[in-house]
């Protein structure tokens, strides 16, 4: 194994800031841009193609990426076997991929136009799960700026190759393709990154040391991986199935892929602390210490994005994605606010995975599953894409109590009841506020107004301190006492 350097807290958040901060303006015009230009239409056959092999990609993925994380945060030293083992899992999960794909495409008899869509997009799914597989790597060695690096090439080649296909063709097809290419170079990249920095695996065939040693303890890694990707894309798809429109997929997916671009912040702020997660039994008060902090700056911009689009949705629409989405805009303005909830789930599951309690999540998960896809199946047929969206919110509601729930243990009440009372109470009142039409004004002024309502409102509750940021990304990964600065 190579010799590095691990990285503090602060300079794996550093990292990943920085890279964002770098790549995240561009990534967001591009993500606007590409679907405004795709249209609804095309922009649904894109996003469906995508949940579809989605779904059947984490039918055989294992759990092996989390697995591989936080037995790595424990023990580093078990990097040459472990990687070895958890990269051979990868390829033969990727080869299980790509026959059940065909099969599943004979079964279905679905359009020539729509099998090829799929299968570019089962392709894409091959590589960018190995790229993700080496990413986890990096976060469990606490050397992120190589995730930080991977991170930018990723967002740089989706941005060149995918913006030159769609002034060229504004057809789902043409998009894929280049979206593939862009997964192809990221992954040799990052892949290349691995045997250099971090060292080669060691390879080996057992089939029992692969049974015992990681698919049976990464099962409830697995089984959460199935139900979240199922309650993820499950709307996508029952959209598609129940309405047979493209269109409708786009509508929905349009708000979604604002959901998606807002989780950077959830991995910037909670992959660094992953690690900390891990060792919590040394170290429990540091954990219950870091939470809170981390819940403000989640809550706090979550607010702050999301309900201004809840509440100008039509405005928000017609500035981000055209008047081809102007109909589909009070769905795009609930759907964002998904945002909320998100980053909770993001700390406190990160938190469960880590501390292994990762099974007794699955609990939750399997009943809100089987909920979500109760409810997208009413809904949807009753009230279409707004159903979806409905639906999607309450989902993401019950997994952020529910994982909370799980590490309660490590939760402060009292500093988190401050937080949630200081960040809820001012967007209650600009809700009301904004549905009762009480703001002067055009909608310039109209946003400046919330926006300056809230952000006062969170320092005068206690929520945005000075200190507070600064706070959090300068506490250091507390070690045990015989555990040094370099080779973990």
């Amino acid at each position: 194994m190579v010799q590095h350097e691990r990285q503090s807290i602060l300079q794996n958040m550093r990292w990943l800031a920085g890279a964002n901060l770098v790549v995240k303006p561009l990534w967001f015009l591009f993500l606007l841009m590409s679907t405004r230009m795709l249209g609804p239409e095309e922009f649904g056959k894109f996003m469906y193609a995508l949940s579809y092999v989605a779904v059947l990609g984490y039918l055989f993925e294992g759990g092996v990426d989390m697995f591989t994380m936080r037995e790595l945060a424990h023990d580093p030293t078990r990097f040459n076997v472990l990687f070895g083992q958890t990269t051979l899992l990868k390829v033969i999960s990727n080869g299980l991929l790509i026959v059940a794909t065909g099969v599943s495409l004979l079964l279905l008899g679905l359009p020539p136009e729509r099998c090829l869509l799929i299968m570019l997009a089962t392709v894409h799914m091959l590589f960018q799960s190995a790229t993700i597989h080496f990413r986890f790597i990096f976060r469990a060695l606490e050397v992120m700026k190589y995730e930080a690096r991977s991170v930018m090439l990723e967002k740089v080649a989706v941005v060149t190759l995918c913006g030159g296909a769609i002034l060229i063709s504004s057809r789902a097809e043409a998009f894929m393709t280049a979206f593939v290419a862009a997964y192809v170079i990221t992954s040799i990249s990052t892949l290349r990154t691995v045997w250099k920095q971090v060292g080669f695996p060691h390879w080996s065939f057992d089939p029992s040391a692969l049974w015992n040693n990681v698919l049976r303890p990464a099962m409830p890694f697995a089984l959460m991986g199935i139900f979240l990707i199922v309650y993820y894309r499950s709307a996508t798809l029952f959209l598609q199935w129940i309405t047979g429109s493209d269109t409708l997929v786009g509508f929905y997916n349009a708000g979604y892929r604002l959901v998606e671009a807002f989780a950077l912040l959830p991995t910037i702020v909670v992959m660094p602390l992953y690690a900390t997660f891990a060792r919590s039994q040394q170290d429990k008060s540091t954990v219950i210490h870091i939470l809170p902090q981390a819940a403000r700056v989640l809550l706090a911009v979550s607010v702050v994005v999301s309900l201004p689009m809840l509440l100008f949705d039509q405005e928000f629409t017609l500035l981000l994605f055209g008047a081809e989405f102007l109909q589909a805009s009070s769905t795009i303005g609930l759907v964002v606010l998904t945002m909320v909830p998100v980053g909770m789930t993001w700390l406190f599951g990160n938190l469960a995975g880590a501390v292994k309690r990762q099974g007794k999540l699955n609990w939750f998960i399997v009943a809100i599953t089987c909920g979500n896809l109760l409810c997208n199946w009413v809904l949807i047929r009753q009230h279409g894409v707004m159903g979806a969206a409905v639906t999607t919110l309450f989902t993401e509601l019950a997994m952020s109590f529910s994982a909370a729930w799980v590490v309660r243990d490590y939760v402060d009440l009292r500093e988190f009841g401050k937080v949630l009372a200081g960040v809820f109470i001012p967007a209650a009142v600009v809700l009301v506020i904004g549905k009762m039409h009480l703001l002067p004004g055009a909608f310039v002024v109209q946003l400046s107004l919330t926006l300056i309502f809230l952000a006062a409102s969170f320092f005068a509750f206690g929520v945005v301190r000075i200190g507070d940021v600064r706070r959090l990304i300068s506490i250091q990964s507390r070690r045990p006492a015989n555990e040094q600065d370099g080779d973990p």
